[in-house]
C-alpha cells in the first residue's frame, strides 16, 4: 500500500463531487487507524480529522516536507500575473517559496493527504495494468494533466 514515513490510507471510497472525483478513506499510522481523510470534490479543502496520535503525525508530516520541499508552496500567488510569468519565475529559481514551518499543522495535513492519495490512485491503476501483462507504466506530468501510458497506449488522462 502507498505510505509515506509509516502513514497511509486504508478503506478508500472513490466519490463524485461538483468538482470531480474525491475520495473518503481511513488514515492509518504504523497499521493504526488514527483518523480519516475526506476530499468531497466540493471545491474546498481535504478535510482530515486525527484522532490519536495527533503529535506523532504532524511531526512525520513536518518532517516529510522538511526533507521534501514543495515546489508548489508559492507564497503569494496573487503576485503572479500569468502561467508564463509563474514559469519565468521559476526557471530563474525566483518563486517566493514558503516551508514547512510556515504552514500550520492542517494546511500540511491536507496536502500531505492528497500525496497520498495521488499515490494510492497510481497504486491501484499500476495494479490493473499488471494483471493484463504490462510490464510497467510511465507517468508523466504535462501541463497540469497527469497521463499514465503502458506499453506505448495511454492508459488514462
Amino acid at each position: 500500500m502507498a505510505t509515506i514515513y509509516g502513514i497511509q490510507l486504508k478503506a478508500v471510497k472513490k466519490t463524485m463531487g461538483l468538482e470531480g472525483e474525491g475520495f473518503v478513506s481511513n488514515l492509518y499510522m504504523d497499521g493504526k487507524k488514527i483518523g480519516t481523510a475526506c476530499d468531497y470534490a466540493d471545491g474546498g479543502m481535504i478535510y482530515v480529522s486525527v484522532q490519536k496520535e495527533k503529535e506523532e503525525f504532524s511531526k512525520r508530516i513536518r518532517q516529510y516536507y522538511t526533507n521534501h520541499p514543495q515546489e508548489d508552496f508559492v507564497k503569494r500567488y496573487n503576485d503572479i500575473k500569468s502561467p508564463e510569468e509563474y514559469i519565468q519565475l521559476r526557471e530563474a529559481g525566483q518563486l517566493p517559496i514558503k516551508n514547512a514551518a510556515e504552514f500550520s499543522d492542517m494546511e500540511l495535513a491536507e496536502d500531505f493527504c492528497n500525496e497520498l492519495y495521488k499515490m494510492y490512485d497510481l497504486e491501484q491503476i499500476y495494479k490493473k495494468q499488471i494483471k493484463k501483462g504490462f510490464l510497467a507504466i510511465v507517468t508523466i506530468f504535462q501541463g497540469g494533466k497527469t497521463n499514465i501510458i503502458g506499453n506505448g497506449v495511454v492508459i488514462d488522462a
